[in-house]
């Protein structure tokens, strides 16, 4: 079973933060706020991410809003609510080319290199990560 790990982008301070604790409302199953440290955060202060249960080559857990890289070609992790799965959309120009998104665990048995994969950043952090490349 993969363990299910958070983190949040927090607008305020600009800065990657681990979510210790969900906090939600349990008649109506309605998440308003997380624990990060010792601090509580509204969910509108911050970006709420999610860990997908998969590992780059380097070991380092992979999220949503993540920029994977393969040879010379990017990858943006995110979700889809839509088909409620991961999917990442293909960044660079020949990425594209090969469809516009997949799920993350077919990219991954498609390209048959999941430990070649490596997070090069997220789109937070690194916003021109996020750009379409040439």
């Amino acid at each position: 079973m993969n363990k299910i790990l958070y983190r949040v982008w927090d607008k305020k301070c600009n800065v990657m933060r681990p979510v210790v604790r969900l906090e939600g409302d349990p008649g109506t199953g309605e998440m308003y706020g997380v624990l990060v440290g010792a601090k509580n955060e509204h969910l509108k202060e911050v970006v709420l991410m999610q860990y997908i249960g998969l590992n780059d080559k380097n070991g380092k857990e992979i999220y949503e809003g993540d920029v994977l890289a393969l040879d010379n070609e990017r990858f943006k992790v995110r979700w889809s609510q839509q088909l409620a799965a991961f999917m990442v959309e293909p960044l660079t120009s020949e990425a594209r080319q090969r469809g516009e998104l997949k799920y993350v665990n077919d990219l991954f048995a498609f390209t048959e290199k999941t430990t070649e994969f490596e997070v090069v950043g997220n789109i937070y952090e690194n916003a021109d990560l996020d750009r379409r490349m040439k």
